[in-house]
């Protein structure tokens, strides 16, 4: 073997290394981004429970119990779940996500939807919607009660919520 070979062999393996460690370099930046994305969600959801009203979490556990009355407030902290999950499902469905942090919430997410207050809510605020058929769809497929949500994982959590006394 001769230098000139040493040579060339050395440069394939040189760029063989940089190939790979830049794919571990993209690898890790795009997992880093996207835990630093969802500590972010994780913080506004903690900032929507704690401005809405006490009690209004509940609501969407059981359809029995009334919602809040209407105020400016109430309306201003639903158009902000509502937008926090029109992101949640828009960022899923386009890989700024993990689609799992989707698919996980998606059938809550109904639920919330179909809740007396977003129901109630919906009908004024769906005009701020209107750009996003899909989501519009969305909600209004989940509060007619059939959401994008296989029916073996509704009627598992529709039996455990009835054996606790929720539904």
């Amino acid at each position: 073997m001769d230098v000139r070979t040493l040579i060339q062999l050395a440069t394939l393996v040189s760029v063989i290394i940089g190939v790979i460690s830049l794919l571990i370099s993209v690898r890790s930046y795009r997992r880093q981004v996207n835990a630093q994305f969802l500590l972010e969600y994780t913080k506004r959801v903690d900032d929507i429970i704690l401005s809405l009203p006490a009690g209004v979490w509940a609501v969407h556990l059981s359809t029995a119990q009334e919602p809040p009355p209407p105020s400016e407030e109430l309306t201003k902290t639903v158009l902000r779940c509502l937008g926090f999950i029109s992101q949640v499902r828009r960022f899923s469905r386009n890989g700024y996500m993990p689609a799992s942090v989707w698919k996980i919430n998606r059938l809550t997410f109904a639920r919330m939807l179909s809740s007396p207050l977003f129901v109630r809510e919906w009908k004024n605020l769906a005009a701020f919607f209107a750009a996003d058929e899909a989501f519009c769809r969305y909600v209004e497929r989940a509060q007619r009660g059939s959401p994008d949500v296989p029916r073996s994982v509704r009627t598992r959590l529709g039996t455990s919520l009835r054996r606790r006394g929720n539904d």
